[in-house]
């Protein structure tokens, strides 16, 4: 009976110093572990987080702004996509050059002290410059998808077609000599250019609407400009 008991004391014991050992030895080896591991790695917890995210709100850029205004100048069927916007854009630059490269000729008519000859030889390179430029222009009218948009612009560049002509043939009549044809060919290039505002007015006054006296002292021509630079149009 006593050896039964020291038996089952040192049964007792060796299971009491086996699970000391199973605690013990994790520890050694953590121990281990971080001595032998030159850079041991941090556990890091992550809480969670107490509110919820809140979306970041998305900025609308400066060409979506204006995408919105020349949809609506432009009375065009739908949003203008960039691409048409982008056209339309380069569009209406092409028509401020344009008007830029006819400015000395109006001028130079209106001068008293012109001198036919001179006036003829600078006209030609002027008109050079319109031929280009209203090319440049009939290739847009074609990119165009938005049909309304598309409608306006083709009737400004069909409108320009004929001032072109209207002008080439006041220079002709000029280096001739002819009164009439002068007369006949500048009244021609004067009512285009009224038909040609007829079009383009309720563009700019929806444009006005939008942007104020920026549609009329050039504003909008350079934030159009500066945005073409940007954007490589």
């Amino acid at each position: 009976m006593q050896k039964e008991k020291s038996f089952l004391t040192l049964v007792k014991y060796a299971v009491l110093w086996f699970l000391g050992l199973m605690i013990i030895l994790p520890t050694v080896v953590i121990v281990v572990v971080s001595f032998t591991d030159k850079s041991p790695k941090q556990v890091v917890r992550k809480s969670a987080p107490i509110y919820a995210e809140i979306p970041a709100v998305k900025e609308v850029s400066r060409e979506d702004e204006l995408i919105d205004i020349y949809s609506y100048a432009y009375d065009a069927s739908g949003r203008l996509s960039r691409g048409d916007f982008r056209l339309i854009a380069k569009f209406e630059m092409l028509q401020a050059d344009w008007n830029a490269a006819l400015t000395p000729l109006v001028r130079g008519l209106r001068d008293p002290n012109m001198v036919p000859e001179d006036w003829v030889r600078s006209a030609g390179g002027y008109l050079n410059e319109v031929e280009i430029i209203k090319v440049k222009m009939a290739i847009i009218v074609g990119q165009v998808g938005d049909p309304s948009a598309q409608s306006i612009i083709r009737k400004i560049s069909g409108i320009n077609d004929q001032i072109f002509i209207a002008w080439t043939g006041v220079r002709q009549a000029i280096a001739a000599g002819d009164g009439d044809a002068y007369q006949r060919y500048g009244m021609r290039a004067q009512g285009l250019a009224q038909e040609k505002a007829n079009v383009a007015g309720p563009i700019l006054r929806r444009l006005r609407e939008k942007v104020g006296d920026k549609a009329v002292d050039g504003g909008i021509e350079r934030e159009l400009r500066e945005l073409a630079r940007k954007v490589g149009m």
